[in-house]
């Protein structure tokens, strides 16, 4: 895949201030400054996305095995909340059963 990389032309910028009647030094001085801003915008950028923020395989591979830990974790306990719940229900059933029976 290939990408067309544009860049900021300051002569080209220059020659259409002039164009439009801007004098030259002002035409300059214009173009010069929005070059810096791009250039500082570029440079931000690029130092906002490093090394150290990117995900690399073997951090993708351990918190497969973390989730997957915690999916094992939630299942025991939401079977021992059923099993729970299953006994309480069955001694609440029996505590009936025997009142009623009387």
């Amino acid at each position: 895949m290939s990408t067309t990389v544009k860049h900021f032309d300051i002569l080209d910028c220059v020659n259409a201030y002039k164009a439009m009647g801007v004098r030259e030094d002002v035409a300059q001085y214009t173009a010069r400054q929005i070059d810096e801003a791009i250039n500082l915008a570029v440079d931000t950028a690029k130092n906002d996305v490093t090394a150290k923020d990117l995900a690399t395989k073997s951090d993708i591979e351990l918190l497969k095995g973390d989730l997957k830990l915690l999916e094992i974790r939630l299942l025991k306990c939401m079977f021992g909340m059923t099993i729970t719940l299953f006994l309480g229900l069955g001694g609440l059933m029996l505590t009936l059963f025997e009142h009623f029976a009387k």
